[in-house]
């Protein structure tokens, strides 16, 4: 069975050979999942070229530093490259992803504990401790590249505007021509501030 080391290598290999899945699955990690400062420092330059549109491969990893630095940096990623691997990518990044989240709810609930032990009022400490605690849970979805996002929202706006998608129009024509109207199955929230006429925008729709 794999160690951690072991799948954190597999995952940034297989991100630095060109696996598009790695670079999005660690899109969906944070630091703390990894265990050695090195394997940090080469996920947040995957994420950097990821971002900046740049290819991820051992020479662009590198390319913040100098020297010997250069060097020794350079021959980690070609090392991460031979060990990486796609395969059980997926598992092998919710693990990592489990690990990461342990390892941050222990640093915050160190962190409380020695508020404690400075003397803090335990009501005021309990009361942080689990809005900490909550914010572990405010995202458990999956990582989506923004571009990814508008993309999908403009090929689905066309076609509802073609007449491919079908839609409750709202019956307010300039709101229509903004959001072509209401798709089925959509949650639609209305937000303003209080007495700007919400209720009767609602039952005008």
């Amino acid at each position: 069975m794999l160690d951690e080391y072991q799948k954190e290598r597999m995952l940034l290999g297989a991100a630095i050979s060109g696996e598009k899945k790695a670079v999005k699955l660690l899109q969906g990690l944070e630091p703390e999942c990894f265990s050695t400062q090195e394997h940090k420092v080469v996920y947040g330059r995957i994420l950097e070229l990821s971002a900046q549109g740049k290819p991820i491969d051992p020479t662009m990893i590198a390319e913040t530093y100098t020297g010997v630095d250069a060097v020794a940096m350079i021959r980690m990623a070609l090392d991460l490259m031979r060990a990486g691997s796609v395969w059980n990518i997926d598992q092998y990044a919710k693990d990592l992803k489990e690990v990461g989240l342990k390892r941050r709810m222990y640093k915050t609930l160190k962190q409380h504990a020695d508020r404690l032990e400075a003397g803090e009022d335990s009501q005021e400490v309990l009361d942080s401790c689990r809005d900490s605690m909550r914010k572990f849970n405010a995202s458990k979805g999956e990582v989506v590249d923004m571009r990814d996002v508008a993309a999908n929202l403009f090929d689905r706006t066309s076609a509802a505007a073609a007449g491919q998608i079908v839609m409750l129009k709202t019956g307010i024509p300039d709101l229509d021509k903004l959001i072509v109207g209401l798709e089925n199955g959509n949650l639609v929230y209305l937000g303003a501030r209080p007495a700007v006429g919400k209720s009767a925008f609602g039952m005008t729709i």
